[in-house]
């Protein structure tokens, strides 16, 4: 059944030979972690804190109490949030480091078609980089995965199957855009020492970005023990709440 769903998918023009990333002359590029997840903020509001104070207003027309972001952000509802949209792109995440992107629904992401993949281009872990042995096994294999797609692509009844050879440490750039609400989410549960070490990283640096963009809001963002003073890891906490306090919080 699965393969009958392929089947009567169209040939994309990635997987033709005038792509040149899909031959198997082209050797492998290896991408140090240190070169993975350039994050870049494209697009941010102009106004936030007029923004802010004016959907605030409007959600609280007869309370007496002036705005308070602080208020915002501990709200169980923090509608106002959602007026805010900031784009970023990030460069070189890994197909794995994507998966963990997308599982927030609450956003806008575009992300190159899974044909287009640089099969040629992947990432090394440092564990690897620094073992010479690991490292010499680690390409011979991306090598002989990348002869086996030129096979592929000589074949046209089997190009459609080049999906199956796209690797978790491939790269991509992929772009998208969140509300603040999300994104207090997003960051919430993706700075976290228990986040997945590539996500955290993202997350991280994107938080960055925003508290020079504007911190008076994004000052109160941070990982759950920063964002509410409680881990919600339970026994699985990193036993670390002070020192990640300590590094986000940078309230006034």
């Amino acid at each position: 059944a699965l393969i009958s769903e392929f089947d009567r998918e169209p040939n994309t023009t990635c997987y033709n030979n005038d792509i040149a990333w899909f031959t198997s002359n082209k050797s492998i590029e290896l991408i140090e972690t240190n070169e993975i997840d350039s994050v870049k903020l494209l697009q941010a509001p102009v106004q936030t804190l007029e923004i802010l104070k004016s959907a605030f207003s409007v959600s609280h027309p007869h309370a007496d109490r002036k705005f308070d972001i602080e208020q915002i952000i501990t709200s169980a509802r923090p509608r106002e949030l959602e007026h805010l949209s900031y784009t970023f792109t990030v460069s070189n995440m890994t197909l794995s480091g994507i998966t963990h992107l997308v599982r927030h629904r609450m956003q806008s992401i575009i992300i190159p078609p899974i044909q287009c993949v640089d099969h040629s281009r992947c990432i090394i872990p440092d564990t690897v980089q620094h073992n010479s042995e690991a490292k010499e096994c680690y390409v011979r294999i991306l090598t002989q995965a990348n002869e086996k797609l030129a096979q592929v692509r000589d074949d046209v009844t089997l190009q459609k199957y080049g999906y199956y050879f796209a690797l978790s440490g491939n790269v991509m750039d992929v772009m998208t855009t969140m509300n603040a609400r999300e994104l207090m989410l997003f960051i919430r549960l993706r700075s976290c020492n228990r986040a997945q070490r590539e996500i955290r990283d993202i997350a991280t640096h994107m938080l960055e970005l925003l508290r020079q963009n504007c911190p008076d809001l994004f000052n109160f963002y941070g990982p759950s023990c920063v964002l509410t003073g409680v881990c919600p890891e339970g026994k699985m906490t990193c036993g670390r709440k002070d020192e990640r306090t300590q590094r986000f919080n940078h309230r006034n």
